[in-house]
């Protein structure tokens, strides 16, 4: 599905007729309604592909409306006109004027997408073979299109399927007085420390911060940046002489001549166990001369933990063949595809593992400064189930059709879309 630029166009912000076998027009997005028998036909047709969860939605709205095609919605920071890439058939609509200039709402929409500085618009690609490969390789096209936007200019854009029946639950969380007196202690315990400690210590709960509010992939690496910039101040000379941390957790610095004799006695013995080859030269380098960091990171952790059950996590421990470091260095030197949904929901079902890794390592750094463990045990969030996944009853049927605009930019204040199942 390569386009070539020269043969796609972007035509002026003209209305342009609503492609045949398109549920909804332009600008609309209409309240699914289907029979439970329809929907039981298209729900065992569906458990036979074995396709991603954006993939899936798109294949029900398509089914369920008798589309030969799928919808979808474009989000950007770009303001554009119509683009139509005649190959693949795709087409992405503005959903603001002068999509319907006698629309009193028109400049309210505008209004609104200024605010955010995002901008609505109405997808659409063509399709009639329903197959795992097809439909990946449609997300695959709209994942790679949307992506192209930030080589052109400063934008970004995304995109997702219009109608979603299976969002994961929404967690929320329920703060406790006595997590919030965890708050004040930590708070205390930092301010008590020696600049340098303040600040590395900041730092590492800064990238913990900022990766909770990210998307996973980015996520996972902040997480790790989070474990590696505390540890790699802890045990470099970066830390000052008069650093807690480093007095604390950082290992023994030998003398020169101990280092030399540590070093002597590593080489000896890899080339006790094996004849001198290119393999073990280069095993003797890195394990006794040029430590790498992933060994000075498990020792570190092993030193902090006081036992071996958290490198062992992140360095041994492979699920689907991966470790938690391998990821990371899958990541880190651009050998993941944020195009492949395959890869990217593998490593998602991996965050909360490192996210706990992360969270427990500052906690104990921090018990063992107060003496105490004063922190109370992570609860479960509270979760809450999208309206997206509810039946809806008349009275809470969206107000569209013509509100797509609206509904996207300020769906705060719009119910969400519902499937009303008839009988």
């Amino acid at each position: 599905m390569t386009e070539n630029p020269s043969r796609s166009s972007i035509s002026e912000l003209v209305p342009i007729p609503k492609p045949e076998g398109r549920f909804n027009n332009w600008g609309e997005r209409k309240w699914i309604t289907v029979s439970p028998k329809k929907q039981q036909i298209i729900e065992q047709d569906l458990s036979k592909l074995e396709i991603s969860p954006r993939a899936h939605e798109l294949y029900r709205a398509a089914k369920f409306t008798d589309s030969t095609g799928v919808e979808f919605v474009f989000i950007s920071n770009a303001q554009f006109p119509t683009v139509v890439l005649p190959e693949s058939g795709l087409h992405v609509v503005p959903c603001f004027a002068p999509l319907n200039p006698i629309n009193p709402k028109t400049e309210d929409r505008q209004a609104a997408m200024m605010k955010w500085g995002q901008f609505i618009y109405d997808g659409w690609i063509p399709n009639e073979e329903w197959t795992s490969d097809r439909l990946g390789e449609i997300v695959s096209f709209l994942d790679g299109f949307a992506s192209s936007f930030s080589i052109v200019g400063t934008y970004y854009a995304y995109w997702e399927p219009k109608y979603f029946f299976s969002r994961s639950p929404v967690t929320s969380h329920l703060a406790t007085q006595l997590e919030f007196q965890s708050l004040v202690d930590t708070i205390s315990i930092m301010d008590n420390l020696p600049p340098g400690d303040r600040e590395a210590l900041r730092r590492s709960v800064a990238w913990i911060s900022n990766g909770l509010r990210t998307e996973p992939v980015q996520r996972f690496l902040l997480l790790f940046v989070s474990i590696e910039s505390l540890a790699t101040y802890i045990e470099s000379d970066k830390a000052k002489k008069d650093s807690i941390l480093r007095s604390v957790f950082a290992a023994d610095k030998p003398s020169k001549s101990e280092k030399r004799r540590i070093r002597d006695a590593c080489i000896e013995e890899i080339f006790a166990e094996k004849s001198i080859s290119a393999e073990t030269v280069k095993r003797a380098y890195s394990d006794c001369i040029n430590k790498s960091i992933r060994d000075r990171l498990e020792d570190h952790l092993n030193r902090v933990f006081g036992d071996d059950r958290i490198s062992q996590v992140l360095f041994k421990e492979k699920v689907g063949s991966k470790t938690l470091w391998q990821l990371r260095h899958d990541i880190a030197h651009g050998n993941l595809s944020l195009l492949s949904e395959k890869e990217t929901r593998f490593l998602s079902r991996r965050v909360g593992a490192l996210e706990s890794i992360a969270r427990d390592y500052l906690r104990v750094i921090f018990v063992t400064l107060a003496k105490a463990n004063y922190f109370s045990k992570p609860r479960r969030p509270i979760l809450t189930i999208p309206m997206s996944q509810a039946i809806g009853s008349p009275g809470t049927e969206y107000g569209g059709p013509t509100d797509m605009a609206e509904y996207y930019a300020n769906v705060e204040v719009l119910s969400l879309s519902y499937v009303r199942v008839t009988f």
